[in-house]
């Protein structure tokens, strides 16, 4: 569909969580939640890349050469990690004994991928951490004591860093986002610094490490 409205268009059959390529050319997607596939921007030349149970929100880096994506179930912990557009160089990014992760995106760089991590079965805590994709290394970017953020994103120019928080009672950030019921999202005004706050590409390096045991954070 057009930016300004018009008739759908069915690109893609079943594709969930679809993520544009950098350059716009390619189209990267979870089918039928088993399979990550890439189509091109018409959805012509579809092709499987990975067999993945449970996959979700597949995500370019920057340059193009990667797929980040999380992948887990009810049995099966959920953790990160990444694949090239030909299939190949898969590996997991993390190593998590527990928890959930609900969003997932590159860092200005290519170098670390934000997401969003739940360490107890619990619905109501996430907070927002960062791997690098060298060595597997974890940082805390928030510590949230009652929220969970539920998705994350970066803006076009990789300067600030956009997050929905779902929160219960204390009012965190200047701006925060909130669901109301089935029908979307508000922004209500609280005090203290932005979520949209300015993202400086080092600071996951200067944040305390996480240890992947999904039961200590740091």
């Amino acid at each position: 569909m057009g930016v300004l409205g018009g008739t759908p268009r069915k690109i893609v059959e079943d594709g969930r969580y679809p993520a544009p390529s950098p350059d716009g050319k390619r189209l990267a997607y979870v089918s039928f939640g088993e399979t990550i596939d890439i189509a091109n921007a018409d959805g012509t030349g579809a092709r499987q890349i990975a067999a993945v149970r449970g996959a979700q929100y597949p995500q370019w880096s920057p340059d193009g050469r990667w797929l980040a994506y999380t992948a887990g179930s009810l049995f099966d912990t959920y953790q990160i990690s990444i694949i090239d557009p030909d299939g190949k160089n898969q590996r997991p990014l993390t190593s998590f004994a527990t928890g959930s992760i609900f969003c997932a995106a590159w860092l200005p760089g290519g170098r670390r991928i934000i997401f969003a991590y739940n360490p107890s079965p619990a619905p109501d805590g996430a907070d927002l951490l960062s791997v690098s994709v060298d060595g597997g290394e974890i940082r805390r970017l928030t510590l949230i004591p009652k929220g969970a953020f539920t998705s994350c994103n970066l803006s076009a120019d990789g300067k600030r860093l956009v997050g929905q928080l779902r929160k219960r009672t204390e009012r965190f950030g200047r701006h925060r986002w909130e669901r109301i019921g089935n029908q979307g999202t508000r922004r209500s005004p609280s005090t203290g610094p932005r979520l949209g706050a300015d993202v400086d590409p080092s600071l996951a390096s200067r944040n305390a490490a996480v240890q992947q045991s999904g039961h200590r954070h740091s």
